[in-house]
């Protein structure tokens, strides 16, 4: 019971109570919310003291419940603990919106703490709303956990291989019944019928159900519904089905998903596995039917897109007998590719399937990717690290730290436990912080050198919400917008959790000036754009390369033997290429095979 009610306070199953002594005895700091916009506080209002009586006298009786064993879905006795206020906020959220830590009130009632002492802190300004309508929304939740976990445990124990054929137990497939029967009850609910050839017509357009306007809450809280949780089990359940050739049932899964205003960052895996599910049912047509319907789907990201045109294409060659294919459903048109560059390596590790091994520059064995840094180390100079974009997470944690802990933003910050909004990774954080971001971001493409009277606000409002000190160069790189944004932000915030930046692990500070001077701010603000989107760095080429006096840049995506370039690597190489980025793809081949290009390079010669 103690994990449950951790997960409804924390809203976040990595952490417990154990956090809040963390941050008591000063191992721990979080973030501040701040106001970017002073119009949008929320008044400061205190508890009132029958409900402070109110919540200690449920605090007792918690502990006593706590002592108690209850079996596993005793949702109701549970709920005791979480008891709701007759006023519109509930009881907890009213006391853990005063005290600086919420053991606070349990100090004041053995005299520890003096109610004097009790300083109001930024959650008091907040007044976050239940991320559940009422009672019944948060035991439905309950119980749809239940039945995930559940199901977890089921398929782990009884799934196994028969033969070449996969096979689900019946135990499986009763438990798969009942939570589908149970995501149709929902959907129901919330006034979507479902409709099995809802796609069928190819210049249907595809109409998701407001799920704002259905439910009343904001999107970013439909991971905290029934819904939510029960479509995230059937996506398990698509890949179970596709396993043991139940493709009829995968299809009908495929179609019910989309349908539902749930998992709206999955959608795009929904369309793939239901294309591929079509083509091993041996329906073509309808594949082809359902892919120009899903190419008008705006809520997809590009590399998906880019993934389902390229089905499509492949899918309208014969023996399908369909004519020319029309130019007009190439959405996304031909993606910019970058210059290949060869070169050879003596391969130690040939065994498929596991990561290849090379040896290096010092005859020692190093990987595909520190084999390419000593490369262009040898060849031309350059210096570099092995990342897949990381860098870039913290540098958009720091340049918009402000901006991101800004709750001013309704209802995004429950609990001062958070290192990021809840709607951060939904379609929700960029749009609410649109005006602001679009702000930095067009500071950052100009990248203007700064003068020592110069200061820098990431608000969208008049004034600056960190007064900047005096700006002094630094002899290891320039004074500019950018690298204020990051110096400021390092200094006032280091230490503090975050889930943007790793302060045991972050980069010097120079060394992420220095990169964003070499890469500059046109390319640095379409890289931040994409990720304050998308909320993703995934497929972003391996090296980043840089001369810091040149001030240049270079990246390059890494391809070992018996590797090709992902969907999202296409993208993101089109996106960077178009932002006016030098990027290459190098290929890393095996000397000793056949295969070898003669323009290839001989890494040894160097």
């Amino acid at each position: 019971m103690f994990r449950r009610i951790h997960r409804l306070f924390f809203l976040n199953r990595s952490e417990d109570a154990e956090v809040m002594l963390l941050v008591d005895f000063g191992h721990l700091k979080y973030p501040t919310y701040f106001y970017l916009n002073n119009h949008q506080k929320p008044t400061n209002q205190k508890p009132k003291q029958k409900e402070l009586i109110k919540y200690e006298d449920y605090d007792s009786e918690a502990d006593t419940i706590v002592s108690e064993e209850l079996p596993p879905i005793s949702t109701k006795r549970a709920l005791i603990t979480i008891d709701l206020s007759d006023s519109e906020d509930t009881v907890v959220d009213n006391v853990a919106s005063v005290p600086q830590k919420p053991q606070e009130p349990c100090l004041v009632r053995s005299g520890t703490l003096s109610k004097e002492s009790i300083t109001t802190m930024n959650m008091a300004k907040l007044k976050p709303k239940s991320v559940f309508p009422n009672r019944e929304a948060l035991e439905k939740y309950e119980c749809a956990l239940s039945l995930a976990e559940q199901f977890t445990e089921i398929v782990a124990q009884n799934s196994g291989d028969n033969g070449k054929k996969y096979v689900l137990s019946v135990e499986i497939m009763d438990q798969l019944n009942t939570i589908t029967q149970t995501f149709k009850q929902d959907l129901k609910t919330l006034g979507i019928k479902y409709k099995e050839k809802i796609y069928e017509n190819e210049k249907a357009k595809v109409e998701l159900p407001d799920y704002q306007k259905l439910t009343g809450m904001e999107l970013f809280l439909k991971r905290f519904s029934a819904g939510y949780v029960i479509a995230s089990v059937l996506i398990v359940g698509i890949s179970l089905l596709e396993k043991c050739r139940c493709y009829p049932k995968a299809i009908d899964l495929c179609l019910l998903l989309l349908h539902s205003p749930y998992i709206i960052h999955r959608r795009g895996h929904v369309w793939q596995r239901l294309v591929v599910d079509l083509i091993h049912s041996k329906k073509k047509s309808r594949a082809i039917k359902l892919l120009k319907v899903a190419l008008s789907d705006m809520t997809l990201s590009k590399h998906i897109r880019y993934a389902l045109q390229i089905k499509l294409v492949s899918l309208w060659k014969p023996p399908l007998r369909l004519g020319a294919f029309p130019k007009d459903l190439l959405v996304l048109g031909e993606l910019r590719e970058a210059p290949a560059v060869y070169i050879r390596g003596t391969s130690i590790i040939k065994t498929v399937g596991k990561k290849s091994v090379f040896v290096g520059y010092n005859d020692q064995s190093c990987s595909v990717e520190e084999l390419a840094l000593q490369f262009y180390k040898a060849s031309d100079g350059w210096s570099g690290i092995h990342c897949e974009g990381s860098p870039f997470l913290t540098i958009f944690g720091l340049i918009f730290w402000e901006i991101i802990y800004d709750a001013s933003i309704p209802h995004v910050f429950q609990t001062p436990y958070q290192t990021s909004p809840l709607d951060f990774g939904t379609e929700s954080f960029y749009l609410s912080r649109k005006d602001a971001i679009e702000n930095v971001l067009s500071m950052i493409r100009s990248d203007e050198p700064l003068s020592s009277s110069s200061v820098v606000t990431t608000s969208s409002q008049a004034s600056p919400i960190i007064p900047s000190q005096s700006v002094t160069p630094s002899p290891e790189y320039p004074a500019t917008i950018t690298t204020d944004l990051l110096t400021q932000s390092y200094n006032n915030y280091r230490g503090i959790q975050s889930r943007f930046v790793d302060w045991d692990k972050c980069l010097p500070l120079s060394f992420l000036c220095n990169l964003c001077c070499c890469i500059g701010g046109n390319v640095l603000s379409v890289i931040l754009r994409v990720m304050a989107k998308e909320a993703s760095i995934s497929g972003m080429p391996d090296l980043i390369l840089y001369k810091e006096k040149e001030r240049i840049s270079k990246f390059v995506e890494v391809k070992g033997p018996r590797d090709r370039l992902s969907d999202k690597q296409r993208v993101w190489i089109d996106t960077l290429l178009e932002a006016g980025a030098d990027v290459q793809v190098l290929h890393v081949t095996d000397k000793d095979k056949q295969d070898c290009k003669d323009d290839d390079i001989d890494f040894s010669d160097l």
